[in-house]
């Protein structure tokens, strides 16, 4: 069985892709954006409802694409706690977590409590939080010295967060956070922390886990800066190299949550961001929902309908079945991204050559004005583009042959060199044996 009717509950339209490949499967899909700045994503494309609660009795499946958050103008996400509802009260198939799970995404030192607990290795992690924060984490680091990255917990920019490889540079970045804190962090309390840095290659597997058992795991390198050579500011991605395979990675980043995420009911994707070393991995954070755009490689990666693939997810009837190979992705955006400026990121444009294989082509902040296709959201992020390939040089040149049939008006952003640096450390990954 397959799910006719899905309920599609989204923090802020990130998961439009799957909707309207569900919606193109023949499903039934409904849509409910919470974000009031993203409620116009999707107009034309999707059928869009107010009230999501008034549809899960009409829902054969019913699926939530993020963890608790505040969205902005007083809303806030339930995540978890409403997945859990439905789970518990309207006793539909979910996709979806917990309150706790949700936790080990928003608290960053529960969620190395959580690692610790399955058996995980950790590394020294602190917290500082308040108004004396900036002082205790300077006193700290002039204590204990060494090399430490600054993560914050709550909702600020990503460039407010920094690695620094020697005791001075995080003193000097300190001090500078401090001064400029009230300017860029919007009224918040400073919660941050210092995790020990290590140096290795980056990368990150996401399981997907069917409230029982693992349906795979995804092996991917994120990219995070704007500009290609890694340059300018961070953003949620701008593109990633990776591949199916339960291997060494997933046995030991994931495998040991198996029994914690049963008895939390989590149905979905779960990621771990980590260093790989020669002999130990450093976990690094922890994704408890869809990442973005990596749902839109894993959409690649498998070979099945979106929406028997989130159905098998939701209730364990089946197995994924994977594409044996690798999958580039590429982001493409327009105006202020990575930045939210609504008044910006209005009436961008993608204009696709005929010859375009939508196939490949992952619509995200946009709505449908007559034919055309514009811009929706705050943000500018439009689309994203994935290719599979035997190796992972003719996946990257697949998937830039595509991107390269859409362009955008008033221009596009788009980085260049997405699996560059993946395919120089996957030989290193090989030889320490962390991927087959």
């Amino acid at each position: 069985m397959v799910p006719s009717k899905i309920l599609f509950v989204s923090a802020v339209a990130e998961s439009t892709d799957l909707a309207i490949r569900c919606q193109q499967e023949g499903h039934q899909v409904r849509w409910y954006v919470h974000s009031l700045t993203e409620q116009r994503v999707g107009d034309g494309l999707l059928h869009p409802v107010r009230d999501w609660r008034a549809w899960v009795d009409w829902a054969d499946l019913v699926v939530f694409d993020d963890v608790e958050q505040d969205v902005g103008k007083g809303r806030r996400y339930g995540g978890g706690a409403w997945a859990s509802w439905v789970r518990r009260v309207a006793r539909k198939p979910v996709i979806g977590g917990s309150p706790e799970t949700d936790r080990m995404e928003n608290d960053r030192i529960f969620g190395q409590k959580v690692a610790a607990n399955a058996g995980i290795p950790v590394v020294p992690m602190v917290r500082f939080a308040g108004p004396s924060a900036f002082a205790k984490a300077q006193a700290f680091v002039k204590r204990e010295g060494g090399a430490w990255a600054l993560k914050h917990n709550n909702q600020v920019s990503r460039d407010l967060a920094t690695v620094q490889w020697d005791p001075q540079g995080m003193l000097d970045f300190l001090g500078w956070l401090q001064d400029v804190w009230k300017d860029l962090a919007h009224g918040q309390e400073p919660d941050f922390v210092l995790q020990e840095a290590h140096k290795g290659v980056e990368i990150a597997v996401t399981g997907l886990f069917d409230g029982q058992t693992w349906q795979g795991a995804y092996v991917n390198q994120e990219i995070k800066k704007l500009m290609s050579g890694d340059e300018g500011p961070s953003t949620g991605q701008m593109g990633e190299m990776g591949f199916a395979e339960m291997g060494p990675l997933w046995r030991e980043a994931l495998l040991p949550l198996t029994r914690y995420l049963s008895a939390q009911g989590y149905h979905g994707c779960i990621d771990l961001n980590m260093i790989a070393t020669e002999d130990r991995i450093v976990p690094l954070e922890w994704t408890a929902r869809f990442g973005y755009p990596t749902v839109s490689s894993i959409v690649e990666a498998l070979d099945m309908p979106v929406g028997e693939a989130l159905w098998t997810l939701a209730t364990g009837q089946g197995r994924l079945r994977w594409h044996d190979g690798y999958v580039a992705t590429v982001v493409v955006a327009s105006g202020p991204f990575p930045r939210e400026d609504p008044d910006l990121a209005q009436h961008l444009t993608l204009l696709p050559d005929q010859d375009l294989d939508w196939q490949r082509v992952h619509l995200n902040e946009v709505r449908r004005v007559g034919k055309r296709l514009e811009s929706a959201g705050s943000m500018g992020y439009l689309a994203v583009v994935t290719h599979r390939g035997r190796g992972p040089a003719e996946a990257r040149m697949l998937c830039y042959r595509q991107v390269d049939k859409l362009k955008v008006l008033p221009f596009r952003i788009v980085r260049r060199d997405i699996g560059d640096q993946f395919i120089e450390d996957l030989p290193k990954l090989k030889a320490w044996g962390w991927v087959a």
